[in-house]
């Protein structure tokens, strides 16, 4: 097992908890001398259901263009998709400049930063002028990374998917502009109306209101770019069904042995969503908020440890614990709230189940969600979390 390189978790989180500094619905180039804005409005409709990177092959293309506005050197011709990776290599240090062309080269160091371009294009060390440069201008490449991850890596969001407790599956499907235009739950197909809102309807008149648990917001504390959590319901009729608590993301940003990666102790910090039913009412869950923890080597054997803590407005506090393959519960009432009647655990141990995905671009974990569901004798619960 191995520990991050410390400069690479940093680079990860920031991509992962921000937007990079640019909103994607439009904003100048940041470091470029372009005043016009770079606007995608399929990105910006997509906010209204996720606040996951979604982009094409074309949007990606359609912003290195934009990048490469004022650019007059020479160019591989219809390589924007290698410009953008390579300028992502060159700000996290994974670039290696000896066999590189100078037209994938320049153009990526444009697109990263102009002065960058202008101030190491063409030296006898491309390197070290890179790295000397990188080290006087570290939040311009911050930003620059975000942006680029955000904008000009393609990630198709069909290829997400997002489970329940009860084992149903939902997919995206998007239009060629990038749009999210349907959900598919349980093999039935809900259609987006006009590319907008968060409500997609079936062809039986169905509606399904997804809701995510890290919306798009001005300054929000917790930003996902690979994953996803919240609660979906569906309304037949007058009739709408209870909320039922997801989560998932991106499979190929997903890091299937978090073992494999860390022998270090990594905190994330997010929120919780769910529900608490007792088989006559349903209690949604109020104003929540998680904290996990994975600990490489807590365990009484040394083994691994995951633990997930869970806060409410009006239920219960709970900590969820996995040592090896023991998952254990412990509930704590926060006298200071009202709970309902009707919604107490039964005092007697139930069955816990939990289910964690981490992801993260490079195989570096910046987030992770994932599902918790509890049963007694007297309640169900089912709650989602998101962290970064």
């Amino acid at each position: 097992m191995k520990r991050f390189p410390y400069a690479m978790i940093l680079l990860g989180i920031l991509t992962a908890c921000t937007d990079g500094g640019t909103p994607s619905a439009g904003y100048v180039r940041p470091g470029h001398p372009s005043t016009t804005p770079y606007t995608d409005a399929a990105k910006s409709n997509n906010k209204s259901v996720t606040n996951m990177i979604v982009t094409n092959d074309a949007q990606a293309g359609k912003y290195i263009k934009n990048r490469l506005n004022g650019y007059t050197g020479d160019k591989k011709a219809g390589a924007e998709l290698e410009f953008a990776k390579l300028a992502i290599q060159i700000a996290d240090g994974t670039a290696t400049y000896d066999d590189i062309d100078e037209s994938l080269l320049n153009p990526a160091m444009y697109i990263l930063n102009p002065e960058l371009y202008s101030d190491c294009a063409g030296v006898s060390d491309v390197a070290a002028c890179v790295n000397n440069w990188k080290t006087e201008n570290s939040s311009v490449v911050d930003t620059a990374i975000g942006a680029l991850r955000e904008n000009a890596i393609p990630l198709n969001i069909s290829n997400a998917k997002f489970i329940t407790n009860a084992d149903t599956e939902l997919t995206f499907t998007v239009d060629s502009a990038g749009n999210i235009n349907s959900i598919v739950a349980n093999n039935i197909e809900y259609t987006r109306n006009n590319n907008s809102g968060n409500v997609f309807t079936a062809q039986n008149g169905d509606k399904l209101t997804y809701e995510t648990g890290a919306p798009f917001e001005s300054g929000q504390d917790l930003k996902l770019s690979y994953s996803d959590f919240g609660v979906y319901n569906i309304k037949s009729g007058d009739t709408v069904g209870r909320n039922i608590a997801f989560a998932g993301g991106y499979t190929d940003k997903r890091i299937n042995d978090i073992t494999a990666v860390t022998d270090d102790k990594l905190v994330f910090d997010g929120r919780a969503v769910g529900t608490v039913s007792n088989g006559t009412k349903t209690l949604n869950l109020k104003n929540g908020t998680a904290r996990l923890v994975f600990d490489a080597t807590g365990g009484a054997d040394g083994n691994p440890v995951t633990t997930i803590g869970a806060e409410f407005s009006n239920w219960y506090n709970f900590t969820v614990t996995q040592d090896g393959n023991n998952t254990s519960i412990e509930f704590n009432k926060n006298p200071a709230d009202k709970i309902e009647s009707g919604f107490d655990p039964s005092g007697t141990m139930g069955t816990t189940n939990a289910n964690i995905g981490y992801y993260g671009p490079a195989g570096i974990p910046t987030e992770a969600t994932g599902t918790i569901q509890y049963d007694d004798e007297k309640i169900n619960m089912d709650v989602a979390f998101g962290v970064n």
